[in-house]
């Protein structure tokens, strides 16, 4: 997201530098960070709180965040793409004038992905859904809609709107198909799963409790 600007400690205004969670980077405009604390900004934190508690909900989502980047890392992987991990972290998006909270993401060489085509980056896009329907049995929409408005708005190839939706749904119907028949492949990616639970939340949880 190039509109997201992201400021050092030492420009955060008192009533956010004191409270910033660890762990957790901040991408906002100066705009944002005059005082009384912004609203949204609380709210998203309170939703990266829920998701490291120790709780069964906390347990449930980080599961499902670590199986969705796990799915998009082997997706890259496949087709020879380098990653690394990602942590939590809250950006504002000028366009909606909204906080958004990110509880993971894997990170790969820009140029390397805009040289993807349509197919490929259809493929990548759409396996954390895919992941988390085979093993969740369902995706939330606000699991999967920044994937999907980030693809549509790619623009890949020339292809319209309509054109891209579709490359999506074909991705979407066919991944999810392979992934139902792989058992390998689930495998790879409770292993995974596993280790970006253990780098990225501090959990390690074992490949039985994953599953």
């Amino acid at each position: 997201m190039p509109n997201l600007i992201e400021l050092p400690d030492n420009k955060l205004q008192p009533a956010y530098a004191k409270t910033l969670l660890p762990n957790v980077i901040y991408r906002f405009p100066e705009h944002k960070l005059c005082e009384p604390r912004h609203r949204g900004i609380a709210e998203a934190e309170g939703l990266i709180l829920k998701l490291r508690a120790p709780t069964r909900e906390g347990s449930r989502q980080r599961l499902a965040v670590s199986i969705h980047e796990a799915a998009h890392k082997l997706a890259m992987q496949k087709l020879g793409i380098a990653t690394s991990y990602a942590g939590q972290s809250i950006h504002h998006c000028c366009e909606t004038d909204r906080f958004l909270t990110v509880f993971g993401a894997v990170a790969a060489n820009e140029r390397v992905m805009q040289a993807l085509s349509a197919e490929q980056l259809a493929a990548v896009s759409v396996a954390g859904h895919v992941a988390e329907r085979v093993f969740l049995g369902e995706a939330p929409a606000e699991t999967w809609e920044p994937d999907y408005e980030d693809f549509l708005s790619s623009g890949k190839d020339g292809l319209r709107r309509s054109q891209l939706i579709l490359v999506w749904k074909l991705a979407e119907e066919t991944m999810l198909d392979e992934l139902r028949a792989d058992i390998p492949w689930q495998q790879k990616i409770v292993h995974e799963a596993a280790r970006f639970e253990a780098q990225i939340f501090g959990f390690d949880r074992s490949v039985n409790a994953a599953v």
